[in-house]
């Protein structure tokens, strides 16, 4: 999947079922997308917060597309203030918001960089254990496209079979897998909270209801087989 910050929960129940996780980066850059933006609950009402993007064409790919620099520092300083305004009430805000500082006053160029270090330390966090590789760096040597590219890095990375959430169902068919040797599985996450909570950043979730909680409910998801 592409790289996301702070992704919302059912990314991490992604990363819970899997060996090995490829962090797709070498696709275009979407703009008003999720590589560079997410939403908390600031009064009762979503917020979206964004990391500023420096301005660039069209059609450049989610690892070359660079930080504002010159506006980041002002943006992170407001976000911090938000946060802690909005989430320093809860019980585990300090641990939480430790982990949030320790990515985002780290020194990164790309939002590529940013939002896969966001992935990998609210990975540690929780205690998943998944490997990360990053497509742009592990699987460069693979030219092909769409779908095809996809079982090209499967076949690279000796996977029999290939987990996604349920809005790959929109993309991909167990048919055309089956035809190449690998198996499509989709994870069905349970209805853990009747909430918007769990369409959210997973900040949102680790602030309110804390790691270890969060962690138990990754593991409370289903696999479509």
């Amino acid at each position: 999947m592409q790289p996301y910050l702070f992704p919302y929960f059912g990314y991490f129940q992604l990363l819970g079922a899997v060996d090995e996780f490829v962090s797709y980066n070498d696709v275009g850059y979407i703009k008003q997308g999720w590589i560079n933006r997410n939403r908390l609950l600031v009064d009762g009402k979503i917020l979206f917060f964004s990391v500023p993007i420096r301005k660039q064409s069209s059609n450049v790919l989610i690892a070359d597309t660079f930080i504002d620099q010159s506006k980041y520092a002002q943006w992170k300083g407001k976000f911090y203030k938000t946060v802690r305004q909005n989430y320093g009430c809860y019980l585990y805000f300090e641990p939480v918001f430790c982990m949030l500082k320790s990515v985002l006053d780290s020194k990164y160029e790309s939002i590529s960089s940013l939002s896969i270090a966001s992935i990998n330390a609210t990975k540690k966090l929780l205690g998943i254990r998944c490997g990360m590789s990053i497509s742009d760096q592990d699987y460069s040597k693979i030219q092909s496209k769409g779908i095809k590219r996809i079982f090209d890095i499967c076949r690279m990375a000796k996977a029999d079979c290939y987990m996604n959430l349920p809005g790959g169902k929109a993309l991909y068919t167990e048919c055309a897998f089956k035809q190449v040797g690998i198996v499509l599985q989709i994870i069905k996450p349970r209805l853990l909270l009747l909430t918007d909570d769990m369409n959210l950043s997973i900040l949102h979730l680790l602030f309110k209801y804390g790691p270890e909680q969060v962690k138990n409910w990754i593991n409370e998801c289903n696999v479509n087989e």
